[in-house]
């Protein structure tokens, strides 16, 4: 299994993703409820219906009115809107590796992870650290992706480093 392809680095990936562009469909249904939030499948199905019946994004349909949820999930779903719009409006300009610790500490994440103690758990987390320390690289040097792509500039944002993973 490449590093990129473990269920861990995934998932943190994903939250990086949808802070930097919460249009991003993939990254939202990957962790809209992961680590557990109270939304439910149907909830979730019912939010890409909608959306595709009206032609919008996910998170755009967050918003309509017309979603037809439980209390407790529509609070669940304000509740994790809000928190990725923070996120969204640190990404522009705060340091890669500062926003990528929240986010991973925030979104309940690292304690998930940290939940599970057994040697392959243990290992998750290690990959989790990894990526963070990557990132921390990058938001030190400009160097990303092992050091493989040199980056122009100051530009030290979650963005930037999302770009130099996919490019590698």
């Amino acid at each position: 299994l490449s590093f990129y392809q473990r269920k861990e680095v995934k998932d943190l990936v994903a939250y990086l993703r949808l802070s930097v562009n919460p249009h991003d469909e993939e990254a939202l249904r990957r962790v809209i409820n992961y680590p557990t939030r109270g939304l439910s499948q149907a909830t979730v199905d019912k939010l890409g219906q909608l959306a595709a019946e009206r032609g919008l994004s996910m998170w755009d349909a967050m918003l309509l009115p017309e979603l037809a949820l439980t209390d407790r999930a529509r609070k669940s779903l304000g509740a994790f809107r809000k928190m990725v719009d923070l996120w969204n409006a640190r990404a522009r300009q705060d340091n890669a590796y500062k926003l990528a610790t929240d986010i991973y500490r925030q979104s309940g994440l690292q304690e998930a992870l940290k939940s599970d103690t057994t040697p392959d758990g243990i290992s998750r987390q290690q990959n989790a650290q990894s990526v963070l320390d990557g990132i921390s690289e990058f938001s030190d040097t400009g160097l990303g992706a092992g050091a493989a792509v040199a980056i122009a500039g100051e530009d030290r944002t979650l963005a930037t480093y999302l770009q130099t993973i996919s490019v590698s």
